[in-house]
């Protein structure tokens, strides 16, 4: 489906280490980050060194189940960021199954870098997008059939599918928007 999938680029005047390194302090990730440089840590023993830096770290501390699932932590995003590219979603503190998955990579350019992204709706959120607008249709198709209703009810089974999509795409576009708002801090914003 593709008015649940938004393409666009975001040209940095930062190169691509830049670009990384800015997005980095925005994105909540299961890996432990140097605080100095921002490189990814190595090693697998209780104290850890950066690869770049070369600055030991802190000690990592075993975050609690309600920090770990309810606590944004000042971050506005989740999910995995390389040198390379990212998937991430937003962090939001409401329920949204239209929310979208973003995909990126960092592409070097003549004028630093340029980061290709890609939103699309969550897997999740295109199943509970066809449920629901089978179940509607469904349910008050069997009501028209046994005429309880029929006018009104023939209606309401082809409206009903059609408020749902409509419902859906609009969930999805304003979360799209707000990422993109969200994003656009990396530099110039052109879409293609």
């Amino acid at each position: 489906m593709g008015i649940f999938r938004q393409r666009f680029v975001i040209d940095s005047v930062l190169p691509a280490q830049g670009a990384w390194r800015k997005l980095l302090p925005v994105v909540k990730t299961n890996l432990p980050i140097c605080a100095e440089c921002g490189q990814t840590l190595a090693g697998a023993g209780a104290v850890r060194f950066c690869s770049n830096c070369g600055q030991p770290a802190p000690p990592h501390l075993p975050q609690t189940w309600v920090q770990r699932h309810f606590s944004s932590g000042g971050f506005e995003f989740e999910g995995d960021v390389s040198p390379q590219e990212f998937n991430v979603s937003r962090i939001i503190s409401y329920r949204n199954s239209c929310i979208p998955v973003i995909r990126g990579r960092f592409e070097p350019s003549a004028a630093g870098t340029r980061i290709v992204i890609e939103m699309k709706m969550h897997p999740l959120g295109y199943v509970f997008l066809v449920g629901r607008i089978t179940i509607s249709f469904v349910v008050l198709s069997i009501l028209a059939v046994n005429g309880q209703g029929f006018p009104v009810t023939a209606v309401a089974a082809f409206a009903a599918p059609c408020f749902i999509f409509t419902v859906c795409w609009v969930a999805f576009a304003l979360e799209a928007s707000t990422a993109r708002a969200a994003l656009r801090r990396f530099g110039q914003y052109t879409e293609f």
